[in-house]
């Protein structure tokens, strides 16, 4: 019930904040000699100044994970995309209005990965960068007052700039979910209490470097299982988690590899049952698969065509990858000469992977290729 009704609950919230954001603004601005210029400016500067403490706000999760030693992979922001996945950085057009909100990614390095108490040390270091940042945001509230006098343009931004920090650092240190993302402080809760949830992303984003280095098959058996344990008993509840979410996407993965289709069955099966509870963003991930899977191995055209639209949504797949599921679909169904063409693009792919996540991509579309012919 309470799940139901988290959003009106986290409307609530925010709105103290929003008032005491407009309060301030207010007071601080009330008796001063504003004249008709900064007044129409205000609303320009309010929105780049805005833009700022959320730019600000990811950035600092960069920071914490640079200082963690972790590799940089996703910096998001409004319009702004960075992608370092692939080792190079790639700036692009953020497609995804979910992700105008902000999001940064960052994951421990796939040839030095540490052990689980080491690295939930360093997640933290990665977590509680973003509300460190913004609330040192806050003193640029001092030096907006000394600028008053001489440049009010100046003043009004980083007057604005320094309360949304304060503001954003508070609202994100409250422990809640937002739109299928765990927030910083529900983050910071699970890995200080070292708590079923908090061990779990700590076992995932070790699976997910040492992936960056091995195919799925051949990640540790234990620390799969360690990822995935409990996670039978989440997929009953009609509210499961995020990373009960990914845990069931890395399993699924793991059986696929190996070519153990049934067992990768039931856990597509289950993450399909509960991809809303994942990001709008992230849910093309699964669906991706899920064509390719239909495609390719059990060759349901319907149930391929259905996935293939909803990973061709907006969100961290690139139109690349969605074309090695499209090519897979293009095959199943005939139509070789549409999947030639498809192919070209997928291949595209190949770029922004490396090591033995490159080699299993090239592989499946090698096999494609040749059905072609």
């Amino acid at each position: 019930m309470l799940k139901k009704y988290q959003s009106f609950f986290t409307g609530l919230l925010f709105a103290p904040v929003g008032l005491a954001f407009g309060y301030f603004i207010g007071k601080a601005l009330k008796g001063s000699e504003i004249d008709l210029q900064i007044g129409i400016a205000i609303i320009p500067i309010t929105l780049i100044a805005l833009w700022l403490v959320l730019a600000a706000h990811e950035l600092g999760h960069v920071i914490g994970g640079r200082l963690a030693g972790f590799r940089f992979y996703l910096y998001a922001v409004g319009p702004l995309r960075i992608d370092g996945i692939s080792g190079k950085l790639q700036v692009k057009f953020n497609r995804s209005a979910s992700l105008w909100g902000g999001i940064a990614a960052a994951g421990p390095d796939p040839k030095n990965v540490p052990d689980n108490e080491v690295l939930r040390k360093k997640m933290l270091m990665l977590v509680c960068g973003g509300p460190i940042v913004s609330l040192l945001g806050g003193l640029a509230y001092f030096p907006a007052l000394a600028l008053w006098a001489s440049n009010q343009y100046v003043a009004a931004g980083l007057m604005i700039f320094a309360i949304g920090s304060i503001c954003i650092a508070l609202v994100t240190m409250l422990p809640i979910n937002n739109s299928g993302f765990v927030n910083d402080g529900a983050r910071i809760l699970q890995l200080a209490r070292r708590s079923e949830a908090g061990r779990r992303w700590v076992s995932s984003a070790a699976l997910g470097a040492i992936s960056m280095s091995v195919r799925p098959r051949e990640l540790p058996a234990e620390l799969v299982e360690a990822t995935t344990q409990n996670v039978e008993a989440t997929t009953q509840n009609v509210e499961p988690t995020f990373d009960g979410i990914m845990a069931m996407w890395t399993r699924y993965g793991y059986h696929l590899d190996r070519e153990e289709f049934e067992l990768a069955r039931l856990w597509l099966d289950r993450a399909i049952a509960n991809v809303d509870a994942w990001p709008a963003a992230a849910r093309p991930i699964i669906h991706t698969g899920a064509a390719d899977f239909f495609a390719r191995i059990e060759v349901d055209l319907e149930l391929a065509r259905m996935h293939l639209k909803e990973a061709s949504k907006p969100g961290f797949v690139s139109k690349e990858a969605v074309a090695v599921a499209e090519s897979a679909v293009l095959v199943a169904e005939g139509n070789y000469l549409a999947a030639r063409e498809s192919l070209k693009l997928a291949r595209k792919s190949l770029d922004s992977l490396s090591g033995s996540s490159r080699s299993s991509v090239e592989e499946v579309l090698d096999q494609l290729e040749a059905k072609t012919h």
